[in-house]
Formats: C-alpha cells, structure tokens, sequence
C-alpha cells in the first residue's frame, strides 16, 4: 500500500502552490506599477486661455520698483510703496482711480508693506518697525503698535475687525517671532502665538492658517511640512494636515484651502506647479496645474480678495488661475513684473511694468 496520496494528487497541490505564489508577484507587480503611475500622472493639465490684452500704462514712474501693491475693495483707490533705493527712504503713495489718477497721498516711510484694512479707508502699512493707519480723508497717519519691537507685515481679517501682525522682540536678537492680533481701532493688543509661514485668514476671519516646518535630517536638509489652524481667541498651534510636498504659497478661499507645490512628473526633471486641494486632515487631492511654474520658489502670489482666483508671473507671462471655472488665462502681450493687484469691482488686474504701474481686463467683471 502506498503511502501519502497519490502521484496526481501531489502534483496537483504543487500546481496550486505555484499559481497562489505567481498571484501573489502579480498582486505585488500590479502595487509597483501603480505607485510609479501615481507619480508620474499628477492631474491633466489645466486648460490656458491666451488672452489677448498688450497692456494699459495708467501710471508713469521711471525704475519702477514696487515693493507693494493693493487697491481698495471698493476700486476707488490705488496705493503702492516705490523703493528708491538701498539705504534710502521708500515712497507710498495712494492714487484717486476715478480722478484722473491724481495723487492724494505721498510720504517717506521705512517699510515695504501696506493692507487695506476696509473698503477704503483706512490704509495699514510699515514705518520704522511700527504698523500705521493713515485716514485719507485728514492725510494723519496714526501708530498702532508704537513699541520698542519691530513689528511688520500687518494682514487685516477678511470682515476688517481684526488685524494680525508679525512682532519680532528685541530680547530674541532677530529669532523666533510671534504673531500678535489688535483691534481695527488699535485695540486689545495681545501676542497670539508664535510665528509660523505664510499665514493666511479663513474668509470668516475666526481661523488663522500657517505652515510649520519640522526638520527631519539637518545633514541632508530633509523636512516635512505641516499645516496648522489657530482661532483668533488663541488656544495654542493645532495640527491640521501634513503636505505632500513643500508648500510654496497657501490659499483659503472657502470652504477648502490650497497650497502651491513644486512636482516632478515622469522623471528628468520635469517640474510642474500643482495646486493641492485639502478638504480634510486626510483628504488631499491635486487640482490643477501648470508647466508655467517650473521653477516654482521664484515667484509670488496674489489671490483676489473674493478668493476664486489666483495671480501670478511665471515662466509664461502673466497669469491668473480661475478656481471656479478651473482654467488658467495667460496674457502674452505684457511685460509683467511684481507686485500684482487686483480690482475685482472694476474688473482690472494691475501689474507693475518697465516704465510704471500697467492694468489688463480681467473680460468678466468681478472676481
């Protein structure tokens, strides 16, 4: 009698073995395959509109070298810090759009940034290591944060109520610096938390967003990004989402907020810029992007106050993505250069230029 089964029994369990091993590689190969697709097809690429618009010079300053740039919500006013020089005192001036462009404001300040802080009245900026409120309607400028820090960078909230700043102590000898929040009038000053990277207002104004850096290898300089909310009455950092890839600009323009990131697809260096989406700490997706922002660490970017759309000058000229309509309109005829501003109530996107200040419609009104 023989023993342990027959020969075709035998035979036949090593067939199945076999196939159960060649399932497994297949499953494995199939798990390869689809991680290398996912990094090569980010998202399809986003439809560009060329536009045809040359241009329109509405204000001539020779070297024109903005380091500023924002019209009121209202589209009455224009306002814009010119550097004259290293060294040297900047210029701010505000310009009357509906009054021919006449000058109503002109002083020498020490500072490169403004903010409107309402529809038009009144205009926030730096001085000296102070944040200032000019009153157009007097021509006073009053000191807000008058100390013996060195506060810059004020970022009013969407409704105007509250204005957050950047505050760097004295005691710190130019280290860590500190986010504060005042009143519009001045008000209930108190420190908020300590500075994080780009921060931007949920349109609310009740949430402030930032990305915060953890440093992974000093040696070779690896990092991973973190996004983290923190409500206006305080209560401390609260982590929100990690990134994907480095964050090179953070949007909030409703319900979901967005961050601008440099991605490599299909190898060899091919770089494009990304628009990620996140929804929730976990729901992340790509959106939209271009090949104009190859080398994405070189630009800025300047978002309308509504929020939908996004300016920029990237490798293909001006631009500007539409979030809504999920499309990019691309203006070839300018020779458009930094700062950016938008004009949502006349429908106007403004650029600074080799001989001045230069605006292009926008061909569909209010953003």
């Amino acid at each position: 009698m023989r023993r342990g089964g027959s020969l075709i029994s035998k035979r036949f369990a090593v067939i199945i073995i076999v196939m159960v091993a060649g399932c497994g590689i297949l499953v494995g190969i199939s798990y390869l395959m689809l991680d290398i697709l996912s990094n090569m097809v980010v998202v399809p690429q986003t439809p560009v509109r060329e536009v045809e618009d040359q241009g329109e010079m509405v204000i001539a300053l020779p070297q024109s070298n903005l380091s500023s740039m924002q019209v009121s919500a209202g589209g009455r006013f224009l306002a814009f810090i010119h550097k004259n020089g290293q060294g040297s005192e900047n210029t701010l001036q505000v310009r009357d759009i509906k009054q021919n462009w006449n000058q109503v404001f002109s002083q020498a300040v020490r500072g490169q940034q403004l903010a409107w802080l309402g529809s038009e009245d009144p205009l926030l900026y730096e001085d000296r290591g102070d944040i200032m409120a000019l009153n157009l309607a007097t021509g006073i400028s009053r000191n807000l944060t008058e100390s013996a820090e060195y506060d810059t960078s004020p970022l009013p909230s969407p409704n105007g109520t509250v204005v957050m700043w950047t505050r760097m102590p004295v005691e710190t000898g130019g280290g860590a610096g500190e986010f504060w929040l005042m009143e519009a009038d001045g008000g209930k000053k108190r420190m908020l938390v300590t500075a994080g990277k780009m921060p931007v207002w949920d349109p609310s104004g009740d949430t402030i967003l930032a990305r915060r850096d953890i440093v992974i290898s000093p040696d070779s300089e690896t990092y991973r990004y973190f996004l983290e909310t923190v409500r206006k009455d305080g209560g401390g950092w609260n982590h929100y989402a990690e990134c994907d890839r480095e964050p090179l600009y953070v949007w909030w323009p409703g319900d979901s907020f967005f961050y601008i990131a440099p991605y490599e697809t299909g190898g060899e260096g091919n770089v494009k810029g990304v628009w990620f989406r996140v929804d929730s700490p976990t729901g992340v997706k790509r959106v939209a992007s271009t090949t104009s922002l190859a080398e994405i660490s070189y630009y800025r970017f300047y978002a309308s106050r509504k929020g939908q759309k996004l300016a920029y000058v990237g490798g293909n000229g001006l631009e500007y993505l539409d979030m809504q309509e999920r499309v990019i309109s691309r203006f070839r005829g300018t020779d458009a250069r930094l700062p950016l501003a938008w004009d949502e109530a006349s429908g106007y996107l403004y650029y600074a230029g080799e001989a001045g200040i230069y605006r292009v419609s926008l061909q569909g009104g209010e953003s």
